[in-house]
C-alpha cells in the first residue's frame, strides 16, 4: 500500500515571463548551459526513474510512478541561451528551431513545449539578452543613484556609462548579439518593442544620471538634462557600433579616453 507523496517542491519563479509548460521528451540532467536542476528534475519533465528522490516512508517502487518536477524558468532561459549560441556563431539568419534545439540537445517537440511559434522564441531571447545587461547596469545605478552613498561620483558615473561599451571579449560578443538583434528589428515587427524598450530604459537611466549630477552640484546648474542625455546615448550607441565592427581601430583604452573627454566637457559645461 503507497504512503501518501511528500510535500510538492515549490519552484523558484523569478518573473510571469519565464514560466511556461516546458514538458518534453528527452532526458538529461543539465541543459544548455549547464543549468543545473534539483535531484531527480530534467529540463524536459519526464521522470528520471533512477533518481527521483522519494518522499519519506515511500517505497523504492513508488518512486517511479512520481510525477516529475520541471523548473520551466530554467528550461526557457537554457533554450534562450541556445538561441544567442547560435547567433552568435551563425547569424540570426540561422537560429530555426531545429538549430537551436540541436544546440540545447533537445528535441524540437521539448523547444515547441516551452514556445508557441518561432517568433515567441526569438522575442524570449532578446528580451533574456536585455534582462542580462540591464541586471549588470543597474548594479552599478544603484550605488551611484543612493543619495546617502558616499562615493566619487564622477569616477562612479565613467564607470556606469562604461558598462554600455565592449569593453571585454564577453561584452563584444553581447553587442554583437544586440546588434543582431535590433538590426533585425527594421524588418521584423515582432522584435521592435524589445528595442524600443531597451532604448527608452537607457535615455531614462541617463537622464537620472544627469538629474543627480546637477543635484548634488557635479553638473551646473543650468544644464538641459533633456538635451544632455541625449548626447551620452548616441555617443555610446556609436561606440559600440564601431568598436564591434571594427576592434582593432576602437580599443578599450579609446573607448574609455573618448567618454571621459565627453564627461569633462560637459561637468565644464561645453
Amino acid at each position: 500500500m503507497r504512503s501518501r507523496a511528500g510535500p510538492s517542491l515549490q519552484l523558484y519563479r523569478e518573473d510571469a515571463e519565464a514560466r511556461g509548460d516546458c514538458q518534453g521528451a528527452d532526458h538529461h540532467k543539465k541543459g544548455a548551459a549547464g543549468v543545473a536542476l534539483p535531484q531527480g528534475a530534467s529540463l524536459d519533465g519526464e521522470l528520471d526513474r533512477g533518481t527521483a528522490e522519494r518522499p519519506e516512508g515511500c517505497a523504492e517502487g513508488d518512486a517511479r510512478d512520481m510525477p516529475q518536477i520541471v523548473d520551466p524558468v530554467a528550461r526557457r532561459r537554457a533554450v534562450a541561451q541556445a538561441v544567442l549560441s547560435v547567433v552568435a556563431e551563425h547569424g540570426l539568419e540561422h537560429a530555426s528551431l531545429r538549430n537551436v534545439a540541436d544546440e540545447a540537445g533537445l528535441a524540437v517537440g521539448s523547444v515547441r513545449h516551452c514556445f508557441a511559434d518561432h517568433d515567441e522564441l526569438m522575442i524570449f531571447a532578446m528580451r533574456e539578452l536585455s534582462r542580462r545587461i540591464g541586471e549588470r547596469i543597474r548594479a552599478h545605478a544603484d550605488r551611484l543613484l543612493d543619495p546617502d552613498s558616499r562615493i566619487d561620483r564622477r569616477a562612479a558615473t565613467e564607470g556606469l556609462l562604461a558598462e554600455f561599451l565592449p569593453l571585454s571579449e564577453d561584452r563584444r560578443q553581447e553587442s554583437a548579439l544586440w546588434l543582431a538583434f535590433t538590426g533585425a528589428a527594421h524588418t521584423r515587427p515582432e522584435l521592435r518593442p524589445c528595442a524600443a524598450e531597451m532604448q527608452t530604459e537607457q535615455h531614462a537611466l541617463l537622464s537620472r544620471v544627469l538629474h543627480e549630477a546637477r543635484r548634488t552640484g557635479g553638473l551646473p546648474a543650468d544644464v538641459d538634462v533633456v538635451l544632455e542625455s541625449t548626447q551620452p546615448a548616441a555617443l555610446l550607441n556609436g561606440l559600440t557600433l564601431q568598436a564591434t565592427l571594427l576592434p582593432d581601430r576602437f580599443p578599450p583604452k579609446l573607448l574609455r579616453q573618448v567618454l571621459g573627454r565627453h564627461l569633462d566637457a560637459l561637468q565644464g559645461g561645453g
